[in-house]
């Protein structure tokens, strides 16, 4: 198995595991694509030209996004995160992907990641639909351990 790694999680790559693991996500992009044409069909009601029409559309949905991300921090950022905005230590066996911090030691077994993503600034090691261990990439010395890591929990998991 590979070497730990050992990272102290913070707020902002927490923060950014939720918004881009929302972009990548199919509902929630056909939510606020659906947010956007609603706006753009308002401006074609009004009587705009088409040019007009998409552009109103793409602003909205650009700033849907906006507010989503925004949405994001204020409710992170309320919750008490102590046990999880900290020093990690991450090792891989055949038992599982164990995450250990100060307040507490998971082991997650390979049947329970339902999925392994790299979103470039973060990897997300998914447990649940919406729950994941999250390595952001300065844990990785290089982008070959980073390749190398993420290949092997995906084979792991069964999801290479």
């Amino acid at each position: 198995m590979t070497e730990p790694l050992r990272y102290t999680l913070r707020f902002r790559d927490y923060w950014a595991f939720h918004c881009l693991s929302q972009f990548c996500s199919p509902i929630t992009q056909l939510l606020l694509v659906l947010c956007g044409a609603a706006f753009g069909r308002w401006a074609w009601l009004e009587g705009e030209g088409l040019g007009t029409v998409a552009a109103v559309g793409l602003a909205a949905y650009a700033a849907f996004w906006l507010l989503q991300c925004l949405f994001n921090a204020l409710h992170l950022a309320s919750r008490n995160n102590r046990a999880l905005l900290a020093a990690h230590t991450v090792t891989t066996s055949p038992e599982g992907l164990r995450d250990s911090t100060e307040s507490y030691d998971c082991l997650y077994r390979w049947r329970g990641v339902s999925r392994v993503a790299d979103y470039g600034v973060v990897v997300a090691v998914y447990t649940s639909a919406v729950d994941a261990v999250v390595l952001p990439g300065r844990a990785f010395t290089a982008a070959a351990q980073r390749r190398e890591w993420v290949a092997q929990l995906r084979a792991c998991a069964g999801k290479a």
